[in-house]
């Protein structure tokens, strides 16, 4: 780290000195000695520090000023000074209160990625836990930048088309939109907006698809770049994604769309997808007979189960087509979850007076490439039409450990609230769940067996289980468990976790049990 050359600043407090002084010497200290004295600067404001923020590359920042100052008031603090902490390359906040919760509202407000922020709990401030964290940060440092420049190169082709897009309507001439209705709309059925819409969106995604393929990439290695454990797992590549498949659905006043989506009024694990051809439900009479394809849905709201399967394209029994659903709701519920099953082989035909009536109830529209993806199974007339890779749901993990010492087994429950101890997604390698263990959650197993150990030396095969928790991935069975040598992960419900865990076998000698919140839910 003495090569470095980064530009080391602090803010400590000055309305209650004695209580933390020294974690921030201490720090002050340690970075002095690895980088050299003048490359360390302190200061007791985010003010006085603000001109060395700008080009600082690394910020350590108290994140309560004194042990009176309430959350909100620090909460508030941050958020006036977000755009000046967003600044350095990498962040760090030391506090003892903070817990995941107001982590990860933190960073929110200052829109910094865990690998360039984090918040070092001053319980825990060490001159080897610091040096450990600031080594682990600069190793992925690279990695990680070169993912952020992907989306931002991405962000920047996207916001790019749309200021052409802007500038082609400005000089677009309503007497062409009238004679593009009148010549060819009118006679599809289908209205300007709706086309317009297409037309734009079309255009964006073309002109951002040729900018982006413009921009060189970096390799990237994936074992470089780790999973703090310190922030809550965001779902924003599987929420955009499910935002794709599924749009909103229709009113009762509109005509009979291809890949709309129908539920049976009656009966809402029962849906219908329509598959006729746009250009025949244009101007069609009611008594159109229109080729729908059924499908049936079941609850999919146990977090666990997202992590054992494909939630799109071939995941059904005997390889049939499924789309998870998510289901419209208001702001703050729950999300709630379906799985549908086409069954392809039992197409059939309603009429459009049959479908549009109060039996169905219309729910949503399928994105059109989904919805073809459907038909073509169905049909066999023009082959299988691939779809992008869906980013899988990662589930959050709380955990309980087990370990074997001399005549007795020691057990420990990851504190509340202080880090996540692993997360669990699907793996398209062994098509079932792949667990990532934190960093956080293995420098806590470590130090939890040690400090019972006592200062004596572990037993050989418990420190084999401590070194293989080093693995980037663990690849769990369909029962999310992974059974080592010596070592064994499980998966339970948390509504099990108040009862005793069976006895610990034989030949294992650490026992990591991951426990995750089983929601249910219906399909309304």
């Amino acid at each position: 780290m003495r090569d470095v050359g980064l530009d080391m600043l602090f803010e400590t407090e000055e309305l209650n000195r004695k209580a933390d002084v020294n974690k921030a010497s201490m720090v002050r200290g340690l970075l002095s000695e690895e980088l050299g004295e003048s490359n360390v600067s302190a200061y007791a404001s985010l003010e006085e520090a603000s001109e060395a923020l700008s080009t600082a590359d690394l910020a350590f920042v108290d994140f309560f000023l004194g042990k009176e100052e309430q959350l909100q008031a620090a909460l508030d603090r941050i958020k006036d000074n977000a755009e000046l902490l967003r600044r350095p390359q990498l962040l760090f906040f030391m506090s003892s209160r903070a817990n995941i919760d107001t982590q990860q509202r933190v960073r929110a407000m200052v829109r910094k990625q865990s690998a360039f922020f984090e918040v070092m709990r001053k319980q825990d401030i060490t001159k080897e836990f610091v040096k450990a964290r600031l080594d682990r940060k600069l190793q992925s440092f690279e990695a990680n930048k070169s993912l952020v420049a992907i989306i931002e190169n991405l962000a920047k082709s996207i916001s790019d088309a749309a200021g052409t897009l802007v500038e082609m309507t400005e000089v677009l001439e309503t007497h062409d939109l009238v004679l593009l209705n009148l010549a060819r709309l009118e006679a599809e059925g289908e209205t300007l907006g709706e086309y317009l819409t297409w037309l734009f969106s079309e255009f964006v995604a073309a002109k951002a698809r040729r900018l982006s393929n413009e921009q060189k990439s970096t390799p990237i290695d994936s074992k470089q770049i780790g999973f703090t454990g310190q922030l809550s797992q965001s779902k924003v590549l599987f929420d955009l994604f499910s935002e794709v498949v599924f749009g909103p659905g229709l009113g009762r006043e509109e005509r009979l769309r291809f890949g709309e989506v129908l539920m049976l009024a009656a009966d809402p694990s029962q849906y219908l997808l329509v598959i006729t051809p746009a250009c025949d439900l244009a101007r069609c009479e009611p008594s159109l007979e229109v080729l729908c394809v059924p499908g049936k849905a079941s609850p999919f709201n146990d977090v666990k189960v997202h992590a054992t399967q494909r939630l799109y394209g071939k995941a059904g029994r005997g390889g049939a087509l499924c789309h998870l659903r998510v289901h419209p709701n208001a702001q703050g519920d729950k999300e709630m979850y379906s799985l549908i099953e086409w069954n392809t082989k039992a197409a059939f035909t309603k009429s459009v007076e049959y479908l549009e009536s109060e039996v169905f109830k219309r729910v949503q529209l399928m994105n059109e490439v989904f919805a073809q993806e459907v038909k073509e199974e169905a049909l066999r007339s023009l082959g299988r039409v691939g779809t992008q890779i869906n980013p899988p749901p990662a589930v959050p993990l709380s955990a309980t450990i087990r370990w074997r010492r001399p005549k007795e087994v020691k057990d420990r429950r990851t504190p509340d609230e202080s880090f996540l101890a692993a997360l669990m997604t699907y793996s398209e390698v062994n098509k079932g769940p792949m667990i990532v263990l934190s960093d956080a959650f293995r420098e806590w197993i470590r130090k939890e067996i040690e400090s019972a150990a006592g200062g004596q030396s572990l037993e050989p095969r418990l420190t084999e289980c401590l070194a293989d928790l080093s693995r980037e991935h663990f690849e769990a069975n369909s029962n999310g468990v992974v059974n080592g040598k010596y070592l064994r992960i499980q998966v339970m419900p948390s509504s099990s976790s108040s009862e005793p865990l069976p006895a610990l076998g034989n030949n294992v000698f650490l026992e990591i049990t991951l426990w995750t919140d089983s929601k249910e839910g219906g399909n309304e």
